[in-house]
C-alpha cells in the first residue's frame, strides 16, 4: 500500500475517510523530534497497518509528519502475547 505525504498526514490526524485509528503511541524522543507509531484500520479492505512518523519536539522545530520521509504502511495483525513481569513478594 502506498500513501502520499498528504494522505499519510490525513490518516494519522484522523482526517481520512477510509482510515480509522486503532492505537497510537510515542515510541521515542530525540533532541528535535518526537517519534510516533500507530495502528490504523483501512476500512475498504478491513486490513490493519502500522505507520511510523515524527514531528518537531517544540513549536520552534518546524517539522511536520512525513516531511523527511514518505509514509510506509506495513500490514499487521493482532496476536495474543503472554508476558511476565517481576513484582515484589
Amino acid at each position: 500500500m502506498e500513501l502520499s505525504k498528504q494522505d499519510g498526514r490525513d490518516v494519522i490526524y484522523g482526517d481520512h475517510p477510509d482510515w480509522d485509528t486503532v492505537e497510537e503511541c510515542v515510541e521515542d524522543t530525540s533532541r528535535w523530534s518526537i517519534h510516533h507509531s500507530g495502528i490504523f484500520l483501512h476500512k475498504p479492505t478491513s486490513k490493519h497497518y502500522s505507520i511510523c512518523w515524527s514531528v518537531g519536539a517544540t513549536e520552534m522545530q518546524d517539522e511536520q509528519a512525513f516531511e523527511h520521509s514518505d509514509p510506509e504502511p506495513v500490514e499487521v495483525e493482532a496476536k495474543e502475547v503472554i508476558t511476565y513481569e517481576w513484582v515484589k513478594k
